[in-house]
């Protein structure tokens, strides 16, 4: 079973955050989908509107072995699986357009083998240790809002300054209020 933490980040908090995971020896951030078979890793996170810019993982090479990716024909690209790999989603929280929406880190700590659903893995302490450890940032560093997901203080600030913190946003302009 997985488990997340909800947060609003704007950028000045997303580059803290980043600042955060790059003092931590062995942490690296890969590309949420690549052309070839080995995830690619990214100094930098990508720029918001280029491709895949709104989710990445996060990989912890103190804890975990090397994660491997297998190909989705329907996207023509492999993808690393989070149900068998041990790395933490980062769905990024950069405000656009007069509001933030929301963000979330998410690790799956009891997943299945792609090759046989049958058999389940147990992923290791030390990979739940680490993941606690980044939620443990965000918590200290941020506030709760009334639904209790984490205000990181740009997007406090933000929001105190007339942005809007929203769950969730559509193509079409409808956003879900936070």
């Amino acid at each position: 079973m997985g488990t997340q933490i909800n947060f609003y980040m704007a950028s000045e908090d997303e580059l803290k955050f980043v600042e955060y995971l790059h003092s931590q020896d062995g942490v690296r951030i890969l590309k949420d989908w690549t052309e070839s078979m080995k995830p690619t890793e990214l100094e930098h996170l990508p720029e918001p509107g280029t491709p895949g810019w709104f989710q990445v993982w996060l990989y912890n090479s103190n804890v975990s072995p090397f994660p491997t990716t297998h190909f989705v024909d329907k996207q023509s690209r492999y993808c690393i699986d989070p149900f068998s790999q041990e790395v933490i989603e980062f769905d990024r929280s950069v405000g656009r357009e007069g509001f933030v929406e929301r963000g979330r880190l998410w690790a799956e700590f009891s997943g299945w083998d792609r090759s046989d659903p049958h058999v389940t893995i147990q992923k290791s302490d030390d990979f739940r240790r680490w993941f606690k450890r980044l939620a443990g940032w965000i918590k200290r560093s941020a506030s709760r809002n009334d639904v209790g997901d984490y205000v990181m203080p740009a997007a406090a600030r933000f929001a105190a300054e007339g942005g809007r913190l929203v769950q969730a946003a559509f193509a079409d302009g409808t956003t879900v209020e936070g």
